[in-house]
């Protein structure tokens, strides 16, 4: 919520019109659905915008879904090697201490033979299926360099400590990850699903009730003059430069005898210079000792109670030092059938 707190003697739909003008509490701006399509910009409709996107995002999907795949299966195929090497370990050390250097060490693991139960033994019956399947049926199996490698780059110590189990969940954790992957990029559906409920957790994380209103309607430029109900005033000018106006309905009608009403609170040496009356629409000609006119319009000027004495003429208009108003004149329209005749003494 926005509260703005305005002077006293200050108009508010004035205030509240001004500020539709010259902020953005009311906006309007032109859009353009410019894209690249195959690599060239395109301007699309709405509908071929969303289907671009919805493309785009199968592509990422798809893309980041086969980085994650490859990644998984390279780290189970190191597992396998770490598991292959734990249900082997004494062979494994005694081939590492007796190696004279890195690559001899490599080739004598990768020569190592583990036979095929004891590799249904470490990775379990759904690993082994899986194993089989992409190094097929075998009554022995040997490490690959990938495998040799990730053992070599392991010391003694973290060996010896390898925990089976620990492997082991990782191994099927992998093994899910990996068969998710697979059923992601098996079919675009599911792709679209994953597309679907990511615009609902944005939803679910970022959706509000709209506070503002979309408008297919043309603003344009606002003209305050339109926004403002016409009424008479009655606008008063001091000698010293104070000027007001006041709404013409606060003075009621007198009989003979009557009293009367206070116009103005003025002092001695300050008496009223200018008193007419004009429409809020009409505009104000200000003419100066410099012969030089200012224009204003009546519903600009401050609108203030009967007895106030008014707000310095130069708080509104721009004059120069020394410059005082000699004459003011209200108009309703600059036609060209009407002239102002001036004479100087």
């Amino acid at each position: 919520r926005l509260v703005l707190e305005i002077k006293r003697d200050a108009d508010a739909e004035i205030v509240l019109n001004q500020l539709y003008q010259f902020s953005p509490l009311q906006d309007t701006f032109s859009i353009i659905l410019l894209a690249l399509v195959d690599g060239k910009p395109r301007t699309l409709s709405f509908k071929q915008l969303l289907e671009e996107f919805v493309r785009h995002r199968l592509s990422v999907i798809r893309r980041r879904t086969q980085f994650l795949l490859n990644r998984a299966r390279d780290r189970k195929h190191t597992v396998e090697g770490l598991l292959l090497a734990h249900a082997n370990i004494d062979e494994v050390i005694r081939v590492i201490r007796t190696s004279a250097t890195q690559a001899e060490a490599k080739t004598r693991l990768m020569a190592i033979e583990c036979p095929a139960p004891l590799m249904r033994r470490a990775l379990g019956e759904r690993g082994y299926a899986d194993f089989q399947q992409e190094r097929g049926a075998r009554e022995n199996y040997q490490l690959t360099a990938v495998q040799a490698d990730a053992i070599l780059r392991m010391t003694l110590g973290q060996l010896v400590n390898l925990e089976q189990e620990k492997l082991g969940k990782e191994y099927e954790q992998l093994l899910d990850e990996i068969a998710e992957y697979q059923r992601i990029l098996s079919d675009d559906k599911n792709i679209l699903a994953m597309i679907r409920e990511d615009l609902l957790e944005v939803k679910r994380k970022h959706a509000d009730t709209r506070r503002t209103e979309i408008s297919g309607e043309e603003i344009g430029t606002i003209d305050l003059g339109d926004l403002i109900t016409e009424e008479n005033m009655v606008v008063t000018i001091s000698n010293q430069g104070y000027i007001k106006r006041t709404a013409a309905s606060t003075y009621r009608a007198q009989r003979r005898g009557g009293k009367g009403l206070k116009g103005a609170k003025t002092e001695e040496e300050d008496p009223i210079r200018h008193l007419f009356a004009a429409s809020t629409h009409d505009y104000l000609l200000f003419f100066t000792n410099r012969g030089k006119v200012y224009w204003q319009k009546v519903y600009d000027l401050p609108q203030l109670s009967r007895e106030s004495r008014g707000r310095a003429i130069v708080n509104l208009l721009n004059l120069g030092e020394g410059e005082s108003i000699a004459d003011c004149r209200a108009v309703r329209d600059f036609t060209a059938d009407h002239y102002l005749m001036m004479a100087t003494r």
